[in-house]
């Protein structure tokens, strides 16, 4: 009897525990510090993010384009960009048009991070605003 008596209060305890949990996690607001996101004290990458709004559309819409426009730069910049770079430091006669290909990438990339940013800001505005309607 003890023992079903101790299982039973065991279960209620972990229940409490989980829901208050919960309800904190759903209070929390997801704000940008820099570009860092940050759920209540936690750092969450732009991914976790758009996990995190997988149930909120306009916020998943939102985190899902940040994500790619991050992808789409990461190639523009790292690979064109290192393929510019290392095919004007090992030409004969250091042709100045990689260096013109380099700043054109330039160019394409710092406006779409400027984009980037704005979306995450609407993301986060949007994931609060449902949870505050929640």
């Amino acid at each position: 009897m003890i023992k079903k008596i101790t299982l039973l209060l065991c279960i209620v305890f972990l229940i409490q525990v989980a829901y208050a949990q919960e309800s904190t996690r759903m209070n929390e607001k997801m704000r940008l510090v820099g570009k860092k996101i940050y759920l209540g004290s936690r750092a969450l990458s732009i991914s976790d993010a758009r996990d995190l709004s997988v149930t909120l559309p306009e916020a998943f819409l939102y985190f899902n384009r940040a994500k790619r426009i991050r992808d789409w730069n990461y190639f523009w910049s790292g690979y064109l960009g290192l393929t510019a770079l290392s095919s004007n430091s090992l030409s004969q006669n250091q042709n100045p048009t990689y260096g013109v290909f380099g700043l054109l990438i330039g160019i394409i990339v710092v406006p779409r991070e400027i984009r980037r940013q704005k979306l995450i800001i609407r993301g986060i505005e949007a994931y609060n605003a449902k949870q505050i309607n929640q």
